[in-house]
């Protein structure tokens, strides 16, 4: 299965050793899902994963943090997008996640923030597809 996680899921799977997050962070080293990621979604992840603030919920430091990203490109697919979808969805910084599986052929997008992925124009969604 292939899927593209948003950032808030991936920070979840890290700081919780119980819960859905978890589940798939273990499906993803066992290589039962494939996650889909590009550049644009690595500095996202780095970014957000490296704040102070998380840092002590995940229980890594700025070093174990690379470590961990670098683990997940390995056993990432990589998608270079060749169309966008912008402006598609409310909120504007989480278009690149909404790029990715349309580009990458996902099976699904996992995300907690569901309402940040209504689309701004339901117009906009339907010629995409």
């Amino acid at each position: 299965m292939r899927l593209v996680l948003d950032t808030d899921v991936v920070l979840s799977g890290l700081r919780s050793v119980v819960g859905a997050s978890r589940v798939l962070r273990l499906a993803i080293e066992s290589k039962a899902i494939t996650p889909l990621t590009s550049v644009a979604a690595l500095i996202e992840y780095e970014a957000v994963l490296k704040r102070a603030e998380h840092r002590p919920a995940t229980g890594l430091q700025v070093e174990e943090v690379e470590r961990f990203l670098n683990s997940f490109v390995a056993l990432a697919d990589q998608v270079t997008p060749h169309f966008r979808l912008r402006p598609s969805i409310q909120d504007p910084d989480d278009e690149l996640f909404m790029e990715l599986p349309v580009n990458g052929q996902a099976e699904a997008l996992v995300t907690f923030n569901v309402a940040d992925y209504r689309a701004v124009d339901a117009r906009s969604l339907e010629s995409a597809y």
